[in-house]
């Protein structure tokens, strides 16, 4: 009666009639049947299903040699398998394989253990046996296209792709089921596109597709055949292949899901605007509850590339707030925190990052180095420098790989120059430019360290960096700016040659900056240095040119630096073109010098050449002049004693020694007589040799014998002045002679 009940699918009645006559103590030749027929009816229904177990097994194990105990234990195992008791299920089978192996149930039951060894995650074992089975097992066994598929599953799951493949490619034409055809074409798509086969996966993919149309496993594969045809490069095709799985049903699941997918692929192009529509149109519709969080996610992300970050914080707190345990909520705090940052929201900025940071698991890699940068930049922003400073060294040492290193090396280098840290932003920017060489920041890096080293006096150091600083810059400010202080730092070398190529470069590249005439004049500065008076003059012709064409003047030049550059290219131009005798050439740069800046600093230096240039034209009465306005109006300085001197020269020249001497007379005693500085001694003493000199010749020339005493008298007086106040003087020696020949040593 129980097995008629089975027959008609009424399970509840079988298991009536067999619970009943069990119960009654049944026994005999059927007893063993009955137990088989209520362990198959309780099998039938899934809330009886775990008791079948125990009742196919106990009906087993009361006579394992019945003719139905290899039944019994079959399905004992196979119970054990639908439970989920996938250890108890391998058991069962195991033992059914050692006992009955020729069984014409073997073949399933070796099925059984073999998915008993994958559910428990022994993939190499259930694979092993997989492919024992399908060894084994008759070509034309009934279930074998399942065997197949099982197996494939499970090398794919193992990522043993080939093998996978290769199976599939053998055994397809034996299945002959169009769901289970696709099932395999499914499975080699997913082997090939893991195995980054993507274009034949593509087309496995479609092949499943069109063998069940219009089904769940239809539109997943389309889905895949997008993804596939993007990878092999055609996102066009891909494009339209999720446009029509959209295409079909707009409000599907899977609709979603095509839309998600069109969405990313946009965002990887960089069309944000449609991905936004498309993340937003998932949102709105709802159809997939297990997106939304991606799309917010998205949304959040693309509003945010596109420089909409106001847009960006709405759909990145509902993540936060309605999907807080979500994968990306980690992510979509972060991101806003950069929003916040990016609309100079500081406070909501810190907090949000802040907050990322305690988040656990803690975070790391990239997304924490994101978060620690940011926050440092917010505390920049709130005059927390040293705080800052603090965040992006945590970001060195915690995230060595961050790829924007040379963003948080620069940064790092201005927190800790705003935090008064000065050695540490040097080094900061000495690491910057040595290990990121090619970085946007490498210019402006390596002229901060030559600015360390230039202020330090290391010169050959500060050549190096300014050097590199002038070479990797694109910014024409800064290659000027590096230029002039390479010449500046060679120059301080007195490696003159060199600091003239790099001041003549400086002046080639940079015709209309800002220090162009700067650089003209140390071009001519450092060959007047070298003595090279022709290209001196060259350098500051070209100088000279510039403040012609600008009309430069005391009026227009209110910048004193400015203005001083001017005027030393006016004074030293004349000084070379004296030094090469092109006197008329001199007094034409000095006269310019007077006439542009009457009020310069260098205008006793010019009236004092001005009056060399004309002495050496042989015009004394206009050297005279010159002079003589120089001593008088520079009483206490060099250049005025020196002018004095020259004039007592002049007369001396002439042989008008009674005016001479008193010229002499007059630098000897005046200009701070004894209380004068070194410089202004110098030309005491040399008054006072030359006075000497002058008082001898006018003895050799007297008329009388009082007149030649008097000159002597007046010449031993002027050699003991120098002799007495001048003892260190180079002219000491000679004055001594002089004295000695006299006889008033």
């Amino acid at each position: 009666m129980a097995r008629i009940k089975l027959t008609g699918n009424d399970a509840a009645s079988a298991i009536a009639i067999a619970r009943k006559q069990l119960d009654q103590g049944a026994e005999g030749p059927f007893l063993f049947d009955l137990q088989v027929d209520l362990a198959d009816a309780l099998a039938l229904n899934p809330e009886t299903l775990a008791e079948s177990i125990d009742v196919a097994e106990k009906a087993y194990r009361s006579d394992p040699s019945d003719p139905l105990a290899p039944r019994a234990l079959y399905n004992a195992a196979f119970s054990a398998l639908q439970s989920n008791q996938y250890e108890k299920a391998g058991q069962l089978a195991n033992e059914f394989i050692q006992r009955f192996a020729s069984d014409q149930l073997a073949a399933d039951v070796r099925f059984i253990s073999a998915e008993s060894e994958l559910m428990r995650g022994n993939v190499d074992g259930a694979i092993a046996k997989y492919q024992a089975l399908l060894d084994q097992a008759s070509a034309d066994a009934s279930q074998r296209p399942v065997w197949i598929l099982r197996t494939a599953m499970a090398l794919n799951r193992m990522q043993d792709y080939k093998s996978c493949i290769e199976l599939l490619n053998r055994e397809y034409e034996t299945i002959k089921d169009d769901a289970q055809k696709a099932e395999a074409q499914f499975l080699l798509g997913q082997a090939h596109m893991l195995s980054e086969q993507p274009a034949d996966a593509a087309a496995s993919f479609e092949r499943c597709a069109t063998l069940v149309p219009g089904t769940s496993r239809a539109t997943e594969a389309m889905l895949l055949r997008g993804s596939a045809l993007l990878a092999a490069g055609e996102a066009d095709a891909a494009s339209q292949v999720w446009q029509s799985v959209i295409e079909a049903d707009g409000a599907s699941r899977m609709a979603d899901q095509a839309r998600y997918k069109l969405a990313q692929a946009a965002a990887d192009a960089m069309r944000h605007e449609d991905a936004i529509r498309l993340y937003q149109a998932i949102i709105d519709g709802k159809h997939d509850p297990g997106l939304i969080p991606f799309a917010l996610y998205g949304l959040g992300w693309s509003s945010m590339q596109v420089g909409q970050h106001q847009q960006s914080i709405a759909p990145l707190t509902r993540l936060i707030d309605e999907f807080p345990e979500h994968a990306l909520a980690d992510d979509a705090l972060l991101a806003r925190g950069i929003s916040h940052r990016t609309l100079s929201d500081w406070a909501s900025a810190k907090s949000d990052l802040q907050a990322y940071l305690k988040r656990e698991p803690a975070p790391e890699g990239e997304n924490l180095g994101h978060a620690l940068y940011e926050l440092a930049i917010v505390e920049q922003k709130s005059g927390e420098f040293a705080s800052a400073a603090e965040r992006l060294k945590r970001l060195i040492r915690e995230v060595p790989e961050y790829p924007s290193m040379d963003d948080v090396l620069y940064e790092l280098a201005w927190s800790s120059r705003q935090a008064e840290l000065p050695a540490d932003a040097v080094s900061s920017f000495r690491q910057l430019y040595e290990r990121f060489p090619e970085s946007k920041y490498a210019a402006e890096a390596a002229y901060f360290v030559a600015q360390d080293a230039y202020q330090k006096g290391d010169w050959a150091a500060a050549a190096t960096s300014f050097r590199a600083a002038a070479d990797k810059t694109n910014d024409a400010s800064t290659s000027e700016k590096a230029l002039y202080r390479l010449g500046w730092s060679y120059y301080k070398e007195s490696a003159f040659e060199d600091a003239k190529n790099a001041f003549a470069e400086q002046a080639k590249k940079h015709p209309q900056g800002t220090m162009a005439i700067d650089a003209l004049m140390m071009v001519g500065e450092c060959s007047f240095k070298t003595q090279a008076y022709e290209e001196a003059l060259t350098a500051y012709s070209s100088g000279r040119d510039l403040i012609r064409s600008s009309d430069d003047t005391a009026q227009s030049i209110t910048d004193a630096a400015e203005r001083q550059v001017r005027e030393l290219i006016l004074l030293h131009g004349g000084q070379s073109a004296a030094q090469l005798g092109r006197w008329d050439d001199a007094i034409a740069w000095y006269d310019d010098l007077k006439t542009r800046f009457p009020a310069t600093a260098y205008l006793p230096q010019s009236y004092y050449e001005t009056g060399v240039a004309y002495q050496q034209k042989g015009e004394n009465a206009k050297a005279l002049d010159y002079f003589k306005q120089v001593a008088e109006r520079y009483r206490r300085r060099e250049v005025g004693a020196r002018a004095r001197f020259m004039s007592g020269e002049i007369y001396f020249g002439d042989k008008q020694f009674d005016k001479a001497i008193p010229e002499f007379q007059a630098v000897m005693f005046g200009f701070g007589g004894e209380d004068a500085p070194a410089e202004i001694k110098n030309w005491q003493a040399k008054s006072g040799f030359e006075a000497g000199r002058c008082s001898e010749l006018l003895m050799q020339n007297a008329k009388t014998d009082e007149a030649r005493d008097r000159a002597k008298s007046f010449a031993i007086q002027f050699y003991k002045y120098v002799i007495d106040k001048h003892a260190d003087h180079e002219l000491i020696a000679k004055a001594k002679d002089r004295l000695a020949a006299l006889g008033g040593g």
